[in-house]
């Protein structure tokens, strides 16, 4: 969908014109959430007050979730929306003296009016109560706004974790009544599989697409991605850890594969992702070794304890220990 090129030049002094960045970059991909996306659709197309926050834990894939809703949202032919990323941050750069943040705020109301069919998505937006105040003022960029979104004028999206909303938005109940909170959990044991695997075929075919090497993700490999991506990203909702362990192993083996200098030949062309892949990763970021990480591998004695004896410098009871364990 093409879009009006001055409105869009319009906006781009306050942000990413997100719109038109999907239509040429893809974003990331919300797998098996389409329920939930077409909620926050009917309620952006249908509801007076039509912002809202997604409150999902971290690693649950709140952004992935919303760049889809915005990727739908610029394709379609029926009553297509612009949506406007920004943050504080760039809204304040360059506003030294009082009221200039103020005006640059007012200008991006004016030019992503809610009847223009446009709509602001903010990274950040648990901070707006906070920004703009300093010693002299507690005027805010959340109370500032509020009157632009209370009268029609300005569509607000933003994305929290359940300790972000709490802190930054519940805590300031004018600026938290703006908005219709969705929360949504974590997926079930079952769909996070089914999610990575479809993580995992989605970077396969846009590999293919880019390079013409073929990806090849047998189920031991999921596995383990799953597993590991749990153990080692405990902060992040399932499925974060394992996408993120999954990214970082895609980029590590392309960047390492034989096959990734110059075009693939025939026999080069497809690039098995193994169990040992994923350990290697987890080695390449951890700085923790291999032997200590797979558990499908016996451990070596002799091994373990030159790892710990060249790190724990005399202390041999406490290096006896760890191995006795």
């Amino acid at each position: 969908m093409a879009f009006d090129s001055d409105v869009v030049r319009a906006l781009e002094p306050y942000g990413n014109v997100l719109t038109t960045r999907l239509q040429d970059a893809p974003g990331p991909r919300a797998f098996l959430r389409d329920s939930e996306i077409d909620l926050l659709e009917r309620h952006l197309d249908h509801a007076k007050h039509n912002s809202f926050l997604l409150v999902v834990p971290s690693g649950g894939g709140k952004t992935a979730m919303l760049y889809e809703l915005f990727r739908r949202l610029g394709e379609r032919q029926h009553k297509p929306w612009l949506v406007l990323e920004t943050s504080t941050s760039a809204l304040m750069a360059g506003t030294a003296y009082i009221g200039e943040w103020q005006t640059r705020v007012q200008e991006m109301a004016h030019f992503a009016q809610r009847q223009l069919s446009i709509v602001v998505y903010f990274t950040d937006i648990h901070q707006l109560a906070d920004a703009g105040k300093h010693s002299k003022s507690e005027e805010n960029m959340a109370a500032f706004l509020s009157t632009f979104v209370e009268n029609g004028e300005l569509t607000l999206i933003g994305e929290c974790t359940p300790d972000t909303f709490r802190s930054g938005v519940e805590r300031h109940p004018s600026f938290n009544k703006l908005f219709t909170v969705f929360r949504v959990e974590e997926p079930s044991e079952e769909n996070v599989r089914q999610i990575v695997r479809l993580s995992a075929d989605s970077i396969a075919q846009r590999t293919a697409e880019e390079s013409g090497y073929k990806l090849l993700f047998p189920e031991n490999t999921l596995t383990a991605i799953l597993e590991y991506g749990e153990l080692y990203f405990p902060g992040l909702a399932a499925p974060g850890g394992a996408i993120k362990l999954l990214d970082h192993l895609v980029n590590l083996k392309l960047n390492h594969s034989p096959a990734s200098n110059g075009e693939p030949s025939e026999t080069e062309s497809e690039i098995d992702i193994l169990h040992e892949d994923v350990v290697h990763t987890l080695e390449s970021f951890t700085g923790i070794p291999g032997l200590l990480l797979d558990d499908s591998q016996p451990l070596k004695l002799p091994e373990v304890r030159q790892f710990f004896e060249s790190r724990v410098i005399g202390q041999p009871q406490a290096v006896e220990s760890v191995i006795d364990l």
